[in-house]
């Protein structure tokens, strides 16, 4: 890695950092620079402009989602009929019960206009190799997604304990609707 991929990177860590905490209409290149190692004009040499960085970092978000999904897909067994939408629930749990970076991608590509639907759509494609009713495969989806968006939006969001529950819950649903 070359000290401008590490720089990057950096940058990238200290934008997460900072938007963990500071709302994304209020977040500027100079509040970054005040929170980063780096200065603005070190942040406009790596990134062209705000949403640039801003969708650089959507874009690492989603892919270390899909590579978290993969890697916990690489865990069950190859005859496992439903071991993408277990790796889905199980993903989005760890997510939404801890850092919900993803929920962060879905904010910044909201305001940005970004679309970074390519990463999830190939990550929803993989649900189509499991053998459950496209149906059902739809529920657990919108479960997910509406975990999600009840969050993004904060309309009436989940509890974790309640989304510990739905998430479970929606293991029970893929065993018993087989």
């Amino acid at each position: 890695m070359t000290k401008g991929d590490k720089t990057k990177k950096i940058i990238l860590e200290d934008c997460l950092s900072l938007l963990k905490t500071c709302d994304i209409s209020n977040f500027t290149l100079d509040l970054l620079a005040d929170k980063s190692i780096s200065t603005k004009s070190g942040i406009l040499y790596h990134f062209t402009n705000k949403n640039n960085l801003l969708n650089t970092l959507a874009d690492a978000i989603a892919q270390k989602f899909t590579k978290n999904f993969e890697e916990v897909a690489r865990t069950y067994p190859l005859n496992d009929t439903f071991k993408y939408h277990k790796s889905f629930i199980e993903c989005s749990k760890s997510d939404l019960l801890g850092e919900t970076e993803y929920n962060l991608a879905i904010i910044i590509s909201q305001y940005t206009h970004h679309d970074m639907s390519d990463s999830y759509v190939s990550l929803l494609e993989k649900l189509a190799y499991d053998k459950v009713p496209s149906s059902q495969s739809n529920i657990i989806r919108m479960t997910i997604d509406g975990l999600y968006y009840s969050r993004y939006l904060n309309n009436m969001p989940l509890d974790d304990l309640e989304t510990l529950e739905t998430l479970n819950y929606l293991y029970t649903f893929l065993e018993e609707n087989q």
